[in-house]
């Protein structure tokens, strides 16, 4: 992840009130997505009831991931593969990596 990333998360971090931090291999982490901005998704109260739910459990972890803002797209995009199966995304389905699948 590149440092202006770094650098814009924290920002948005430092300015936020009631996120929860956890020590690592305390509690089973949840992942909470939302698929959308952090500004939209934060506009949302059925996340933050979600979030402070899960939290409030004594064994669980949760962290919340948004989609990024289209002002940083470019870099994400410079830093994290949008896909794992590189190596086949320009093989016609008919050469598919996956035994059985049908064209």
């Amino acid at each position: 992840m590149s440092w202006e990333i770094k650098k814009y998360l924290k920002q948005q971090l430092a300015g936020e009130k009631g996120y929860y931090i956890y020590p690592a291999g305390t509690r089973t982490r949840f992942a909470l997505a939302y698929p959308n901005s952090y500004f939209v998704g934060m506009s949302n109260l059925g996340m933050h009831i979600i979030y402070r739910l899960l939290n409030e459990r004594n064994d669980t972890a949760c962290e919340r991931f948004f989609l990024p803002e289209k002002k940083m797209q470019e870099n994400y995009e410079k830093t994290i593969p949008f896909t794992l199966d590189q190596n086949h995304i320009d093989q016609p389905q008919s050469e598919s990596a996956y035994p059985g699948s049908a064209c």
